[in-house]
């Protein structure tokens, strides 16, 4: 059923997601669960995968970019991670 895995990132890009704060992606982060927290990192891997497709779907003035993950350090934190 399942013949690839899910959008995930290398130890490498664990580490700079780490260095950057994974509170900086995801508002309330650290108020999480850690059983939760410990979903955040494919949660975000998934978005930088699909990123392109994203926005193909949200125009540029939709709320989805005003998300932290998409605001922090300038606007091209998650295409520097899909690099």
């Amino acid at each position: 059923l399942f013949e690839s895995l899910p959008p995930h990132f290398t130890q490498n890009g664990l580490d700079m997601i780490g260095a950057i704060g994974l509170h900086k992606f995801i508002h309330g982060y650290d108020f999480f669960p850690s059983c939760f927290k410990r979903c955040i990192p494919y949660f975000i891997a998934s978005v930088v995968y699909h990123l392109d497709v994203l926005h193909q779907w949200y125009p540029r003035d939709s709320p989805i970019w005003g998300a932290p993950m998409f605001g922090f350090q300038g606007t091209n934190t998650i295409a520097f991670l899909k690099s």
